[in-house]
């Protein structure tokens, strides 16, 4: 969760803190690259018309959920936005990854592209809809699974769910499960009504800062459908008990796992805001700390959306994960040939 009284409609789900040194480059996206899917091309047609999805609708019986994958190789990169997110955002993410990576992001059931799903919408039901959808698409474990804000409770309880299918975790500002209980009461109750607010019919569109510009006016258009308002509500509605089932599901795997958390303030200055700016970096400590292979890294120069703010920081934390896995691979089958290296 963060700005909540800006932009609650995507912040939702607190975080936590890191600094990446971040160098890449955010390949063909700086570059201006022209259009090389049909929701890129449809643009031109202007928000009125919304173009037919990038990727593929995933059928699980009740419901389609819309997968857009790219790249190849091993392992596959899962993508997991935050409340209310869309798979659009996380574009500079995938272009850059898909280089070396099978990269997939998608949409919950309500947003984007997603048919509404069955409530409620816990992280339960989001969980298990994640991997049959995967299943259906025949997309292969091993899968490196990147949170976002709420995304990072579905990161989670997939990783202690289904550890042998997990090759790695990064929690982006990731929401903690026991968040609520720690917050300060009157803070989380105005954030509660301000994002009942941005969730209501009629309610106006806030993208957050740095959103990718060949995608803004098509993810405004997305974003005002009432199927995409009803999933925020549903979500949010059961955002309390999502926490606890990540909470009663156990300890996380011993997997390689990155916790970034941003380094720029969120909510306002006076007491009650810098008591939510005292609790956010113990909650991502904490994240880090019941992961037995993380690493915790503040990312400066970012706010919540460290995904959208510094891109990069996704992209290394990402191949750190793998290179660590590798490592330790090797390590297990020919510690005699590893030599020296240590991950």
């Amino acid at each position: 969760m963060a700005r909540a009284a800006v932009n609650a409609i995507r912040t939702a789900a607190v975080v936590v803190m890191l600094v990446l040194h971040a160098g890449t480059a955010r390949a063909g996206f700086e570059e201006g690259s022209p259009p090389t899917d049909p929701s890129e091309a449809a643009l031109e047609a202007g928000p009125d018309s919304l173009p037919p999805p990038p990727g593929r609708l995933i059928d699980l019986g009740s419901h389609r959920l819309h997968l857009y994958c790219t790249g190849a190789g091993s392992p596959t990169v899962v993508l997991e936005a935050g409340l209310g997110g869309l798979s659009l955002e996380w574009r500079p993410v995938q272009t850059a990854l898909a280089d070396e990576y099978r990269v997939c992001s998608y949409d919950r059931a309500g947003y984007g592209w997603s048919d509404p799903g069955p409530a409620p919408r816990t992280v339960d039901r989001l969980t298990t809809e994640l991997r049959a959808m995967l299943q259906h698409a025949g997309e292969a474990p091993p899968f490196a699974i990147v949170g976002h804000s709420f995304g990072g409770y579905v990161a989670q309880l997939f990783a202690k769910r289904h550890p042998r299918e997990v090759a790695g975790v990064v929690l982006v500002d990731s929401s903690h499960p026991d968040q609520y209980r720690r917050f300060p009461r009157d803070y989380q109750e105005r954030y509660d009504r301000g994002t009942r607010r941005r969730s209501s019919w009629g309610a106006s569109i806030a993208l957050p800062a740095h959103y990718p510009d060949p995608w803004r006016s098509l993810a405004e258009s997305l974003m005002r459908q009432p199927k995409t308002l009803r999933a925020l509500r549903l979500e949010y509605r059961s955002f309390v008990r999502s926490g606890e089932q990540v909470a009663a599901a156990g300890a996380m795997p011993i997997v390689p796992a990155v916790v970034l958390t941003r380094g720029d303030r969120e909510w306002p200055e006076g007491a009650g805001g810098d008591a939510m700016e005292a609790v956010w970096p113990e909650l991502q400590r904490d994240l880090a700390a019941a992961m037995p292979l993380s690493h915790h890294f503040v990312i400066g120069g970012s706010g919540h959306h460290i995904h959208l703010d510094r891109p990069e920081a996704i992209e290394q934390a990402v191949r750190l994960i793998v290179e660590e896995g590798e490592c330790r691979a090797m390590l297990a089958s020919t510690p005699a040939r590893a030599g020296p290296r240590q991950c």
